[in-house]
């Protein structure tokens, strides 16, 4: 009898510890995985814009800033180096709860040439969404075959690459008492170092097009039909970076001719500098991301075409709006004590 509880006991304990390591080392945080998870808790019909792409959606625009100065109820669905796949069943995703007057899609994706991203980066680009048909569809588009049981069974077994990217978050979700606030955040952040990028450049005197990778292609052209079909209006835009290279300069230039077969607005802020006063010695944090002074500069431009070309109701003051008002505090809060 005491073997069989012995035994018992140890199975009990492996899987107490197997869980326990599990959900430290699952995948978490602010890289696509939390801005699907928290997204499911929003009432239904709530949310005005998405912004949807890369990390540029989430760290070159503010949600706080387009709330507080233009009333617009913003959201961003992004994950680093997200591919357009991804940002397609990130769109069905948020449209299954949610009735958005406009997506503003990030066009980083165009410049990308990969038929499948790297696994890591499949794996946030996919862990946050709840299982479902578009879940094994987006698996089977972002994945080669043996990867895909892997990610169908929430990256378990590899786990082990998630080791470096422990953070408090990960501690947070094996917590009992931990208590997540999951409409506080919009899921754009804010960045304050400032990091002089000499190797900022005009390309406005590149006017040639290169193609766009075709998956890449079929899929910006599947988001762009998909919002017509639900009568969404979608804005494409490029927001400030240092671009690699011309041929970038180049597929850009391709994005602009797509947009306009579809008539589609399309803003590339990298021929926009003049315009929005932006500075490479003042404006960026990496040669990627914006700092606090290059994301106002163009979350202002941007929400201000949106109001003057499109009907958003401006929800300031709305109790149904309290956690983007308590988003633009939060926010406040952070840029007084930076």
């Amino acid at each position: 009898m005491s073997r069989r509880v012995s035994i018992i006991a140890f199975v009990l304990i492996a899987a107490l510890l197997f869980w326990f390591a599990s959900a430290l080392l699952a995948p978490c945080g602010n890289d696509g995985v939390l801005p699907l998870q928290d997204l499911y808790h929003y009432p239904k019909d709530l949310i005005d814009v998405f912004l949807v792409g890369s990390s540029h959606s989430g760290i070159n625009l503010n949600a706080a800033l387009m709330y507080k100065d233009y009333g617009i109820a913003a959201y961003s669905l992004w994950g680093s180096t997200q591919p357009f796949w991804n940002s397609y069943y990130y769109i069905n995703e948020g449209l299954k709860t949610q009735s958005p007057r406009i997506i503003v899609l990030d066009t980083m994706a165009a410049t990308f040439n990969l038929e499948y991203e790297q696994y890591r980066i499949s794996l946030k680009n996919i862990f946050g969404m709840r299982f479902s048909q578009d879940k094994l569809e987006a698996i089977a588009v972002s994945a080669p075959p043996e990867q895909r049981f892997d990610l169908i069974s929430g990256g378990i077994w590899s786990y082990h690459f998630n080791y470096e990217l422990l953070n408090e978050d990960s501690f947070h979700q094996v917590n009992p008492f931990y208590k997540r606030d999951h409409m506080l955040h919009k899921h754009t952040y804010t960045k304050d170092n400032c990091v002089l990028q000499e190797n900022g450049w005009d390309s406005s005197y590149i006017t040639d097009t290169a193609p766009i990778f075709e998956k890449q292609q079929e899929y910006l052209i599947k988001i762009i039909e998909r919002c017509r079909e639900e009568n969404i209006d979608i804005v494409l835009i490029t927001t400030p970076y240092v671009l690699p290279d011309e041929l970038s300069a180049k597929k850009y230039n391709s994005v602009a001719e797509l947009a306009k077969e579809y008539s589609v607005p399309y803003i590339n802020y990298n021929l926009l500098y003049d315009e929005i006063g932006f500075d490479f010695a003042t404006d960026m944090v990496d040669h990627n991301h914006l700092n606090r002074s290059g994301q106002r500069k163009v979350t202002t431009h941007l929400s201000s075409f949106l109001k003057q070309n499109y009907s958003i109701p401006d929800r300031r003051g709305n109790e149904d709006y309290v956690s983007w008002e308590d988003f633009a505090v939060y926010n406040k809060e952070y840029e007084d004590a930076a």
